[in-house]
């Protein structure tokens, strides 16, 4: 890209002689000149320029009251002063107001040209810090689109970024986010930033993202984060997990309990099979222990009939009804159960209620009033 360079001055000759002194030492430069402040301004307003060079004292429009119209419409132009001798205090207002740099008559023309070069180094460093803002923008307008949480940790340690969806599943907003270092917003932070693996290039080594659980005002949540590294900092996106999290720890119990659920009647069926296989039966307890291989087979039917019921539960197909069972009755089944095949038998009994039974007025007793 070629640099513009606006020289404002009402002398001829410097106005010659700029151009070409500048196009020797800095190629490649477009100067432009005009003798007024007033054209000058006409030309700023219709176009871009990288640099203004104008001097201070001039008949009409000062330099002053053209930097001052410059810092308005480009404030991000460089805007040198040139100034005589003896004229130190304009050069003083000059710096105040905004200017650059002060070039002083009659121009040296080394420090010149250096002063012109650090002008469009800032320039050109300006431009990039736009053209970074305006592509964090871009970027910005679409994270906040997305149906994951994400948030920027910059460089120095402190969030840069943290979209709508971040603050809706933490509740944090993203004005008590932004600029403040992850710890403060999100307390457990710091011990488990280090368990989150971060990317040089999205999914370069396959790991798959980490959950960790968050503290967040008090109440634990279960993120699911993946992070990566860009120029500027480290971006992190999470989604909420602990639903999730809360329905496999459901299931893993669940499995637990029907596996203790399902050994209690395969107990009974192996007792009772294995005393009608080995003993010689009197006929009354052979009919008993069949009866029990009935009662319990059906049981075992029951608890498949009930975890296929959890399944549909799970996905909104089953309605509960609740209703009343005499416990005592279910806890004679039990050790009724557990006695069959156990080397001390006869010494498993159900004990009666050492005390009334508070269920007694429903005609029912608790399970709590008796003991094995």
């Amino acid at each position: 890209m070629t640099e513009r360079i606006l020289v404002v001055d009402d002398d001829p000759a410097l106005l010659r002689a700029m151009p070409e002194a500048l196009g020797l030492r800095l190629p490649g430069l477009e100067v432009e000149t005009v003798s007024s402040a007033v054209d000058a301004l006409e030309l700023i307003t219709a176009g871009e320029y990288d640099v203004v060079v104008t001097d201070i004292k001039m008949p009409g429009m000062s330099g002053l009251d053209l930097l001052g119209e410059v810092r308005r419409i480009a404030p991000q132009t460089p805007t040198l002063l040139i100034t005589g001798h003896g004229e130190h205090d304009l050069a003083v207002q000059a710096l105040r107001r905004g200017a650059y740099d002060f070039i002083q008559k009659p121009i040296e023309r080394e420090y010149f040209v250096a002063a012109i070069e650090r002008a469009i180094e800032l320039r050109r460093a300006n431009r990039e810090l736009e053209r970074q803002r305006l592509e964090l923008e871009r970027h910005a307008r679409v994270l906040e689109h997305l149906g994951e949480g994400v948030f920027l940790v910059s460089d120095d340690g402190t969030i840069g970024l943290w979209n709508a969806t971040a603050a809706a599943i933490t509740g944090i907003a993203p004005s008590a986010a932004l600029g403040r270092r992850p710890g403060e917003v999100l307390p457990s932070w710091d011990g488990i930033a280090s368990m989150i693996p971060v990317e040089d290039v999205a999914g370069s080594s396959g790991r798959p993202p980490s959950a960790v659980p968050v503290d967040v005002d008090g109440a634990e949540l279960w993120l699911m984060l993946a992070a990566f590294q860009l120029d500027d900092g480290v971006i992190y996106s999470f989604r909420d997990v602990t639903h999730e999290r809360t329905l496999d720890e459901l299931k893993a119990d669940f499995i637990a309990t029907i596996s203790h659920e399902l050994r209690t009647p395969l107990g009974a069926i192996y007792g009772a099979a294995e005393t009608i296989r080995h003993r010689q039966l009197d006929e009354p307890l052979r009919d008993e222990l069949l009866t029990i291989i009935a009662r319990e087979s059906v049981r075992l039917s029951e608890i498949v009939t009930e975890i296929l019921s959890a399944s549909m539960l799970e996905h909104g197909g089953v309605e509960l009804a609740v209703d009343e069972f005499d416990a005592a009755e279910v806890a004679r089944a039990v050790v009724d159960s557990v006695r069959l095949g156990h080397h001390d038998a006869d010494r498993i009994r159900l004990s009666a209620p050492r005390r009334r039974c508070h269920s007694a007025a429903t005609g029912t007793s608790c399970i709590r009033c008796w003991s094995i």
